[in-house]
């Protein structure tokens, strides 16, 4: 190869690396109230959680300055990634019916979604068929939401809420008789809010996959692919990820 062959392939290699960065640099963190996940600090209104510290990981292996991450509604983030290039969304659980969706990155956690109903009412479910005919709180596009419909529970029994700690909130009150939810935001906020968790028990658990960060389609595969090695780096330190899981209380109902 001529040294001028050579000089013109090391000039597109360097463009091919500045662009590829510029890539990384460029994507916008777009996340929600999802405590102990992602969620604005109500003392200081920095964004924090689990997820939140592990992005900032992914940051540092990537060698890249950390980001902004804007907070929206659930549905307004979801659309919006959809909808917006550049766009990465978190927490956000990878399930078949979201697949098509997004590229995606994980895992984050592994996650389980569970029917939670109050001690002593007589509810006693075996699967999702038996838990049709009840009043399901859920949050609106959410999980525990796609989960029901996912399973035919019939749309008319679906409460919609606008946050987690709303559709918690339905069951305590007696407004529904069950809430579909991913076990630790509803463990976190049912002691957020005072409850006795001795009044509360889960009646179905499903396992429903990764937490996931989720890019919109048009960021290239190997935008995403960078990360993804990034990811499974910081994944590597047990450790440090022991110490996160004891940090925010990622614990389970008994």
């Amino acid at each position: 190869m001529s040294s001028c062959c050579r000089f013109l392939c090391f000039i597109c290699l360097g463009l091919s690396y500045c662009s590829y960065s510029a890539g990384l640099d460029k994507l916008e963190y777009l996340s929600e109230n999802y405590a102990p996940f992602n969620y604005t600090d109500p003392n200081d209104g920095e964004v924090k959680g689990y997820a939140v510290e592990l992005l900032n990981r992914v940051w540092q292996q990537l060698e890249i300055k950390p980001n902004p991450i804007k907070i929206y509604p659930w549905a307004r983030g979801f659309s919006l990634t959809i909808h917006k290039n550049n766009t990465v969304l978190f927490s956000t659980t990878r399930i078949p019916s979201r697949e098509v969706h997004f590229k995606w990155a994980c895992p984050i956690y592994e996650m389980n979604v569970i029917f939670l109903g109050k001690k002593g009412d007589g509810i006693k479910l075996n699967s999702v068929q038996d838990a049709a005919k009840y009043r399901f709180a859920a949050v609106r596009s959410a999980l525990g939401e796609q989960t029901l419909l996912d399973h035919d529970v019939p749309v008319e029994n679906i409460f919609p809420a606008k946050s987690y700690h709303k559709s918690v909130m339905m069951l305590v009150r007696g407004r529904v008789e069950l809430v579909a939810e991913d076990e630790l935001t509803a463990l976190k906020i049912l002691k957020q809010t005072g409850q006795n968790i001795e009044d509360y028990e889960v009646k179905l658990r499903l396992s429903s996959g990764d937490l996931c960060y989720a890019f919109n389609l048009q960021v290239s595969d190997e935008v995403v692919g960078r990360f993804q090695e990034a990811l499974n780096e910081v994944n590597r330190d047990k450790a440090w990820l022991k110490n996160l899981e004891q940090k925010y209380q990622l614990q389970q109902f008994d």
